[in-house]
This record gives C-alpha cells, sequence and structure tokens, in this order.
C-alpha cells in the first residue's frame, strides 16, 4: 500500500509539472526546432515553421508552416499553410511504449497552397524525394490527413500559362501499415463560382497501384483552350476558345483510360479554316479512342453534325462521318484531307480518315 501510495504521489508530481509546462508553453516553443528538423529528414528539403503553440496532452498546431523543393535559401516555397494541427495520443507515448511519431493520430492543413512551377526548361519546382541524406532517416508514418480552404496554382513558363485551383477541400483516410490510402478532393477550378472539380481513389505505394476517378461539371474552356483543350493531328491543329465542358473518367493501372466527356456550347477554331464551328455539343466516350457520338456544330450557313472515332498516341487516327452543305463541306475538305465526300440532295456527307 505505501508503495501504491509513493507511484501514485509521483505521477501526480509528473502530471502537475507537465501541465505548468503545457500552460507555461515552454515545452512546446521547444518543439519548434525538432518538428522543423524532422520534417526536413523526411521530406528531403527545407521545412521552416512559424510558431508551434497548442495544448500538450492532444495536439499541437504548427503556425505558416513552409515547404521549400530545395535546401537552396533563394529558393521559393513550394507549399505554405497558415496553420497545420497535429493530433496525438500522449497516453500512446507515455504508457504504451510507443515512439512519438507512432503516437500521432491525424493532421489538418487550414488555408495550405500549393504553388507548382514548371520553368522554362521544362523542369517542375519538386523535392528530390530519391535523394538520400546522411545518417538514420527519418519518416513520416501513414495518418489521416484532411485539408480545407486549399489552393494550387500552377505555372508554366514554357507555355507562358498561370491557372489556379482553389476552395479545396481533400481528405486522406483509412491508411494501413503498406501506406495504402483512399483520398476525396473537391475543388474549384478557374472562375468556378462553385466547386466543379471531384476526384475519388485509391493508391499503393507498396506495389504502386492507383485507381483515380476524376468529375468535372461546367469547366470554363475559355482558360484552358491553347493549353490543354486543342488537338493537334498532321499538322492540323483544333483549338477549343469557348464553352463548358463536363467530363467523369477513371484511370487505373492495367487498363486503358474510359470515360464519357461532354461539350456545351462551344467555339472551335483551326488554322486552315476560313470560319469557327460555333454552337458545338458533342458527347465522347473514352475507351482505347475517342468514340464521337451526338456532335453538332454550326459552320457558315449549315448545321453540320458527325460521329465516329478519333485515335490517340504517337499516330492519331481519324474515321469520322459529317454531314453539311456542300459548300461548307468543301471548305471543309480543304482543312480535313483526304477527305471523300459524295452529295445528297444539295447536302453531303464526308468520311475522314487519316
Amino acid at each position: 500500500r505505501k508503495r501504491i501510495i509513493i507511484i501514485s504521489a509521483a505521477a501526480a508530481v509528473v502530471f502537475a509539472a507537465m501541465y505548468a509546462l503545457d500552460k507555461s508553453g515552454a515545452l512546446v516553443k521547444a518543439l519548434k526546432p525538432v518538428v522543423e528538423s524532422r520534417l526536413s529528414k523526411a521530406l528531403k528539403t527545407r521545412v521552416v515553421v512559424g510558431a508551434v503553440d497548442g495544448g500538450l496532452f492532444s495536439s499541437v498546431t504548427l503556425r505558416n508552416v513552409y515547404v521549400y523543393p530545395s535546401a537552396d535559401p533563394k529558393a521559393l516555397p513550394l507549399l505554405y499553410s497558415r496553420k497545420v494541427v497535429v493530433s496525438y495520443s500522449i497516453k500512446n507515448y507515455l504508457f504504451n511504449g510507443r515512439d512519438i511519431a507512432a503516437s500521432l493520430s491525424r493532421i489538418k492543413l487550414v488555408d495550405a497552397s500549393l504553388m507548382l512551377k514548371r520553368d522554362v526548361s521544362g523542369k517542375f519546382n519538386l523535392p528530390d524525394f530519391s535523394r538520400t541524406g546522411g545518417g538514420q532517416e527519418a519518416s513520416i508514418p501513414a495518418l489521416p490527413v484532411s485539408i480545407s480552404n486549399g489552393a494550387m496554382h500552377y505555372t508554366d513558363e514554357t507555355r507562358k500559362f498561370t491557372t489556379s485551383i482553389k476552395d479545396i477541400k481533400a481528405d486522406v483516410s483509412n491508411p494501413d501499415a503498406s501506406g495504402s490510402v483512399e483520398f476525396s478532393l473537391k475543388a474549384k477550378t478557374h472562375g468556378s463560382r462553385r466547386r466543379n472539380l471531384f476526384a475519388d481513389g485509391v493508391y499503393s505505394p507498396k506495389d504502386n497501384r492507383y485507381g483515380i476517378t476524376p468529375k468535372l461539371d461546367g469547366l470554363d474552356t475559355a482558360h484552358y483552350g491553347n493549353y490543354a483543350l486543342s488537338l493537334t493531328s498532321n499538322s492540323r491543329r483544333i483549338v477549343v476558345k469557348t464553352g463548358l465542358l463536363g467530363a467523369e473518367m477513371r484511370f487505373e493501372n492495367g487498363a486503358e483510360p474510359s470515360g464519357t466527356v461532354r461539350l456545351f456550347g462551344a467555339e472551335l477554331e483551326a488554322a486552315g479554316l476560313a470560319r469557327p464551328l460555333t454552337d458545338v455539343s458533342a458527347r465522347v466516350k473514352l475507351s482505347g479512342r475517342f468514340l464521337v457520338e451526338d456532335a453538332s456544330a454550326t459552320y457558315g450557313t449549315t448545321a453540320a453534325s458527325a460521329s465516329g472515332w478519333i485515335g490517340f498516341g504517337t499516330d492519331p487516327a481519324m474515321d469520322m462521318k459529317i454531314h453539311a452543305k456542300s459548300d461548307d463541306l468543301r471548305e471543309l475538305s480543304g482543312f480535313l484531307k483526304p477527305l471523300k465526300t459524295r452529295s445528297i440532295a444539295g447536302a453531303g456527307e464526308g468520311i475522314v480518315r487519316f
């Protein structure tokens, strides 16, 4: 009984001391250089933490966290988060003999921004994760991670293009011993007033297995047309200038990309065409190639329609049927050579193969 009293008294003293340190903030402030060092080693790059505060018994808050692409003091930040809340179990650390890293339970990033850049040489500002440092390597355990009010800013200096994805809400959940995770994301694309980008998926780093299902609703193509929404085949370049794009896709290991893309009220321009295609609407299925369904547009004085398929890869191919008035079809034939046509009562049908 005397031993129990002594142990209880000692425990009370320890907790009283820890409580006093918690209230004073002395111990939490001492964590700042430890956290910076541990994160820098784990990410193999430079990490700077502005301040550390919060309670000692359940969580700490890292404020103004900067992650740089390299140790170069002149490098601009790759990632910034106004607040990173790290939750953990002090009980597991003190009484269950776990390492402090193994006692972590969740990480939450608030107002986080990723600044991704591709320079004029085509190189991205990403850390070299394959680099190894001297001594024992630090690691970050697989943890549930959430992001609120996040953003991604992307600049491509090779194409003079800049864009942003904002209002990101993301969750990484169900991590297991192998590092496999499930993730979900919601965000606003450039110019959107509501969240219109969604993604769900799984990733296993052990065998590099992944499955991703992204969805787009009402993407403004005017911003992305010249950069990403263009098709070039045999020196024929077609660019989506305006309109709205919707898509639901599936990407996974060992399978061709699949899904459906929808285009509404678009305008397409092409080098070699006297006039643009306007009021373009189309439904395209992706399954090894683009299967064009219910495509329609206005060209010149006629409403044109098309169906068929477009291949992609190192040797793009096309097999399409286009219906339009004969005069307009002749204009299209100058652009889409070789083009076989036949007249049908003042209208024409073109069969495009190249």
